[in-house]
């Protein structure tokens, strides 16, 4: 099956030409390059990868999901978790079935092994400074084929246990698309994985929020307002759950709470040794 593209922008005139700036010319040539949609990976690689992870996650980070029902069984989504580790793709995509393409860090693809794993698993490079028009135009397209697109809108990892002032990339791409924004909060994972730090055991739970129809969100308002609105609210939504400490949200149960009266068991009493 041939690979999907993206036409060619079109063409600019002489005059046009005469009076652009290097840097014009050369985001013009780039636009006009034929641009690769990522697809699914092989199956055996997929699944090989969710063995792999379901070890990792259910028995050293005691990983936990809550309302994966809100993430569409099909067509196109835009995703947006808080990013506190660089195993957030693995974690925010591990409790649904469906696949997910994710936006990365364009220098992560040089990293030795880092970066081919995740350029095995379909994730395509950005430039958090500064966009390029053809990533935007890669999310569209493999929007329009109705995939789910992940994008941390932090444009980095978190710095504490909330959420950074977020970039404007995907809510602009998911406004100019009309597709629904799944917020995702990942909670508990900063704490057991601090920023120059090694992970350490701990527990993580997953939130995946109702979507939010991007479509018809505040159409009156100008992009750049819609932008913004969209931008708070996902911020308040996704910090809903994370806790000024860190820990993982909800607590883990307790089939008997301290509060309880029968928390202390009454000691049993002693036996006579029949000998004596």
């Amino acid at each position: 099956m041939p690979s999907p593209m993206i036409p060619a922008a079109e063409e600019t005139t002489a005059p046009e030409l005469a009076q652009e700036t290097p840097s014009g010319r050369l985001r013009r040539a780039r636009d006009k390059e034929p641009l690769f949609v990522p697809g699914e990976p092989n199956w055996v690689v997929w699944q090989a990868g969710r063995a792999a992870a379901r070890m990792t996650f259910f028995h050293y980070f005691r990983l936990e999901s809550h309302g994966a029902h809100h993430v569409p069984v099909d067509g196109p989504v835009v995703m947006v978790p808080n990013h506190p580790s660089y195993l957030d793709p693995w974690i925010a995509a591990f409790g649904f079935a469906r696949w997910a393409t994710w936006m990365a860090w364009e220098a992560a693809f040089s990293w030795p092994v880092f970066g081919k794993v995740i350029t095995q698993f379909g994730a395509f490079p950005i430039n958090t400074e500064r966009p390029r028009p053809s990533t935007f135009k890669a999310a569209a397209a493999l929007l329009e084929q109705g995939g789910l697109l992940g994008i941390f809108f932090e444009g980095q990892r978190s710095m504490g246990f909330g959420v950074d002032p977020p970039r404007r990339g995907a809510a602009r791409i998911a406004l100019q698309t009309g597709v629904p924004v799944v917020p995702v909060s990942i909670t508990g994972l900063r704490r057991i994985w601090p920023r120059g730090g090694v992970p350490r055991p701990g527990r993580v739970v997953v939130h995946y929020h109702p979507p939010i129809d991007a479509g018809s969100y505040h159409k009156g308002l100008a992009m750049g307002a819609r932008e913004e609105r969209l931008n708070a609210e996902l911020v308040a939504t996704i910090g809903s759950v994370l806790r000024p400490d860190g820990r993982a949200w909800p607590p883990p149960h307790r089939a008997r709470p301290i509060s309880e009266p029968h928390r202390r068991m009454p000691r049993p009493a002693k036996l006579k040794n029949p000998r004596r």
